[in-house]
Parts: C-alpha cells; structure tokens; sequence
C-alpha cells in the first residue's frame, strides 16, 4: 500500500445501537447501559483503506526500511572503484567493461541516463550487480580525433516498482579516437 483511501458512504458516521442490558439507580433513570455497535452508513460507494494491525504493521515495516536505507545508503551501494574507464580507438575491435557495485540488500537498479554512443546493461547478481559498458559500433566507426566524454548513470530504487529513489551513481568512458590527421 502506498496511501491511504477514504471510506466513502452515504451516512459515513451513522451507528446504530443494539441495547444489550440497562442498569437503573432506585429512581429508574438509567446509570449504565451496554449496548452493540454496528455501523449503519447506507449505501458505501467505496470501501477504504482497511485499518486493523496486518495494515498497520505492513506500514510500520515499510517505515523501518526506509529509515535503514536512508540512514546506511552508503553502505548499500558500494562500487568497487570508479565507475570510469579510458579507452583508445581501435578500428574494428570493440572494447567492454564490466563495474561490479555490491549491495547490502536487495536492491533495484536501472540505467537512467547513458551516451548512445555506449551500450550499458545492469545485471543483477543478487549481492551485487554489473553494470557492463559497451562501445557502440557507431562510436568504434567514427572517423573524428582528439578525445570525448561518454556519461552513463544508474539509478537505485527500494524495488522494482521504482517508486523510491535512493541514490544515483555516475560514471563515463574517456574514449580517444585514432588520429586521421598526420599532424596528431
């Protein structure tokens, strides 16, 4: 559950009384009486969200996780090293890398941002993923010299819903292309 839904009824705060026992004091008025309470709200156009203590106790958990990733985030996302690498150009033969980030729980991970010009998969490994960086065909094709910047990111989320972000990691390949002027 990731909010709550208000009950909806016709007489939504509407009880109806089913008088068990009445005590009287010696004049016959009324000192005590015990009764049945059921509700009588009419015609209920939406049921809401249910409030008893599996509902409860699913948020208080749900809470407790969140607090734990947010006050031990560093420790859940620990890359080996930087997520960065230099490659040089070399016509016809594409390069690959594979970063290793070890999770101290289970975690969803995606790319969320990466050059077309690199090839980027996230492979859960359950403790850990891979994040495997490829060169593209395009990018081993291209005729340019000097050098450039190829960003990636990953994002972590608490599941796969991806409705809680945790943290991002950024990371890039330095690529130096094969020079085509004879002055390089």
């Amino acid at each position: 559950m990731s909010y709550f839904i208000d009950r909806k009824a016709t007489n939504i705060n509407r009880r109806r009384l089913e008088i068990k026992d009445i005590q009287r004091d010696p004049s016959g008025e009324p000192v005590e009486i015990v009764a049945d309470i059921f509700r009588e709200e009419g015609n209920v156009s939406t049921i809401g969200t249910a409030m008893n203590a599996k509902e409860l106790n699913a948020i208080i958990t749900k809470m407790k996780d969140l607090i734990f990733f947010f006050v031990d985030i560093d420790n859940l996302i620990q890359p080996e090293g930087q997520l960065n690498v230099s490659w040089m150009q070399e016509k016809g033969n594409l390069k690959s890398k594979t970063f290793r980030v070890h999770l101290g729980k289970a975690l969803h991970a995606k790319v969320s941002n990466a050059s077309s010009r690199l090839n980027v998969k996230i492979i859960n490994k359950g403790s850990y993923i891979d994040i495997e960086v490829k060169e593209t065909t395009t990018l081993n094709n291209d005729s340019r010299s000097g050098t450039s910047k190829y960003d990636f990111s990953i994002a972590f989320y608490t599941n796969t819903s991806e409705e809680i972000f945790l943290k991002g990691l950024d990371g890039y390949v330095n690529y130096t292309f094969e020079s085509t002027n004879p002055i390089d």
